[in-house]
């Protein structure tokens, strides 16, 4: 049943050569039963059919529905960034888009439904578990599902849950929009997730699915379940790819560190000496700071990361 509310969405999607999935994506936001919202595409280049369906779309259901930008082409965390500096107006939530997945039909609805019900001065983020599907559509499984409470102790550590899934309030976009602009960062949200816990915000993980996450050979970020992808994670662990990535979210953090709770910033101290420390003293400041990851398999791979100095 369609649902018609003041609280207006904007939703944030990013494109480049997507036109393979575009209309599919473009048809499960068409059928939210929340039905406040606006769509802002931003493209990234596209040298395919990708802004013709968009001018198509916008054609056909107006500017008030859809918003049509140049993006800064230089890779989607760049370009949702962008984003999220040229939305404005009358817009009270924030939902970030991929093109090639497929939203459930009350996705926005349930996550207005938990942002509604919090106070509007904490900034806040609604996201959740996903459903993984083939590129032709076909259900593969669903993603793990997290059970610890979300925290700042856990976001400088791991992204829980996928951007694709996240709707956030418009505290959290004003925070998110004081990132510096030639600022690297390895994930928009990962980012999201560290700052607005950072900052003694609210996430709210919903453990059952909102989208379907469409696993392709040019999707970004792949499922976490298989044997393939703990490999995998293993693997980039190794190669010092989450050395990289941990070294990128401290410069990000240090540009904001002073604005942070105390609490905060002693939690991203710690972060900092366990990877600066020598070895016996990493390993007591990491057992003593209690940052964690949301697994035993993931503390274990945490704590031999910190080990073999791969963090």
């Amino acid at each position: 049943m369609a649902v018609n509310t003041p609280h207006k969405v904007a939703i944030l999607l990013c494109t480049y050569n997507g036109e393979r999935y575009l209309d599919e994506q473009l048809n499960s936001v068409l059928n939210q039963t929340h039905t406040n919202w606006r769509i802002y595409a931003s493209d990234d280049g596209s040298n395919d059919a990708t802004l013709n369906i968009l001018e198509k779309f916008q054609a056909k259901f107006g500017i008030d529905r859809m918003v049509i930008l140049s993006g800064p082409k230089n890779g989607p965390t760049d370009n949702f960034l962008s984003l999220i500096l040229s939305v404005d107006g009358d817009c009270e939530y924030f939902a970030f888009c991929d093109q090639d997945d497929v939203w459930h039909d009350e996705k926005l609805c349930r996550a207005v439904k938990v942002l509604i019900g919090l106070e509007f001065e904490v900034p806040s983020v609604y996201c959740s578990s996903t459903r993984y599907i083939a590129s032709n559509g076909r259900f593969l499984q669903y993603s793990y599902v997290f059970k610890r409470e979300p925290s700042f102790k856990n976001a400088l550590v791991q992204s829980i849950a996928g951007g694709n899934t996240m709707v956030f309030n418009r505290m959290a976009k004003d925070i998110l929009s004081r990132t510096p602009k030639l600022q690297i960062l390895v994930a928009h949200d990962w980012w999201l997730y560290i700052l607005i816990t950072a900052y003694d915000g609210y996430v709210h993980y919903d453990k059952t699915p909102s989208v379907d996450y469409r696993q392709h050979s040019n999707a970004l970020v792949g499922e976490n379940r298989s044997i393939n992808s703990k490999i995998k994670r293993i693997l980039m662990l190794l190669d010092g790819r989450y050395k990289r990535w941990t070294d990128q979210n401290i410069k990000a953090l240090d540009t904001i560190s002073n604005e942070l709770p105390l609490h905060s910033k002693q939690t991203f101290d710690f972060f900092k000496k366990i990877k600066s420390s020598s070895f016996f003293v990493g390993v007591f400041i990491f057992i003593y700071s209690g940052i964690r990851r949301q697994t035993f398999m993931g503390n274990a791979a945490l704590a031999i990361a910190v080990l073999i100095k791969r963090f």
